[in-house]
């Protein structure tokens, strides 16, 4: 099993105290997105964990995740004989330094100067650009956030960013997707950038080959199926737009959501933004593996965070990238590392992840049929 060690640290990354005794320690590893931690001990470590305080945690010896505290609470009960005291620690991955950012359009401040801030290149060096200029040491001195950026090696291909006031988590998310499928991280303050891999013929978690122990698939209903999208205009004279997903309707009924884009007036951009709407509260699924780890199958050995891998389940092949992982370590049952494949961006139809939810769609329906008679 992989020998992990707990680094309590302070806001600068300094090394406060090693945690040796601990009950679970849960991290969630989300691929250009923001990870968490969660940590439980006993009630007698509170004093440890104040605010600015972070956790580093290794795994045989190398920087493995990495982040602030965000929340801490403290469970004390007394029973006759007995007494139960613990803490839940809990906390973001580095990456929430990025998502803190705003994108502004002049990095020294002088927004007369220029309306958007342009940079061209190839990805990767496009990436650590932004992140230099808005949180790195290159940013004014009130905006650094005390990290480093790992060496350019300039993965990639060309990309230009447009920034104007974005959030910057998922412009540069949206940068690393076009520029050839990048994935970034922050890991003990250092900005890193790297090429992820296509697995599909060497990694498929199957019962058939002996690579999967167990799965579980959740799925959630539409949280919106009728979209009114507000255009330009004022009062009476708005431009509105309307869409809606009727099979969504018939399944759970109507659900009213609003798209506001009063910068335009244009029919063609109203219906595309009442799509995109529908689309991002449509039904989801997600599907949790339980691997079994043979050789050439070992987890962050041989296939890890954003690469593309193939999972069987319910007699559907489903060949996807890997956007979250989650690691749950206890004294007890040691390292269980799960990988989650999700519908985020490929909830089309004759996706095999979007079959899965047509199986219980038709289960529902079933079942739905047996009531009524």
């Amino acid at each position: 099993m992989a020998e992990y060690e707990l680094i309590l640290m302070d806001a600068n990354g300094e090394w406060l105290a090693q945690i040796d005794h601990f009950l679970s320690l849960e991290l969630r590893f989300m691929f250009n997105g923001i990870g968490k931690w969660v940590l439980e001990m006993a009630g007698d470590g509170m004093g440890l964990f104040t605010w600015g305080r972070r956790l580093l945690v290794r795994r045989d010896g190398e920087d493995f995740f990495s982040g602030p505290m965000f929340s801490s609470r403290h469970d004390w009960e007394a029973g006759i004989g007995t007494e139960r005291d613990e803490i839940t620690v809990s906390g973001y991955d580095d990456v929430i330094l990025i998502a803190n950012r705003i994108l502004w359009p002049e990095v020294t401040g002088n927004f007369a100067a220029q309306a958007y801030d342009v940079r061209t290149g190839a990805c990767e060096t496009v990436l650590k650009q932004y992140v230099n200029y808005n949180l790195g040491p290159g940013a004014v001195l009130t905006r650094r956030a005390g990290i480093t950026i790992e060496t350019d090696t300039a993965k990639g291909s060309i990309v230009t960013g447009r920034a104007r006031w974005n959030l910057m988590l998922p412009f540069l998310a949206g940068l690393a997707e076009v520029g050839g499928g990048l994935g970034f991280r922050m890991i003990n303050l250092q900005f890193k950038v790297y090429q992820p891999t296509d697995l599909s013929a060497t990694v498929k978690f199957s019962k058939e080959n002996g690579t999967l122990s167990g799965f579980d698939y959740d799925v959630q209903a539409s949280t919106g199926n009728h979209v009114m999208v507000l255009g330009g205009g004022e009062g009476t004279a708005r431009t509105i737009q309307e869409a809606q997903d009727p099979a969504s309707i018939v399944r759970h009924g109507r659900i009213e959501i609003i798209r506001d884009r009063r910068d335009t007036t244009d029919v063609n951009e109203l219906i595309q933004s009442g799509q995109e709407e529908l689309y991002s509260h449509q039904e989801s699924v997600s599907l949790k593996l339980t691997p079994r780890e043979i050789s050439g199958m070992m987890a962050y050995t041989d296939w890890w965070l954003g690469d593309q891998v193939v999972a069987v389940v319910d007699g559907e092949t489903i060949t996807q990238v890997l956007r979250e992982i989650v690691v749950k370590l206890t004294p007890e049952a040691g390292e269980v590392i799960s990988p989650v494949l999700s519908t985020s961006n490929v909830l089309g139809g004759d996706h095999p992840l979007a079959k899965l939810l047509g199986k219980t769609r038709s289960l529902d329906l079933r079942m739905n049929t047996q009531e009524r008679r």
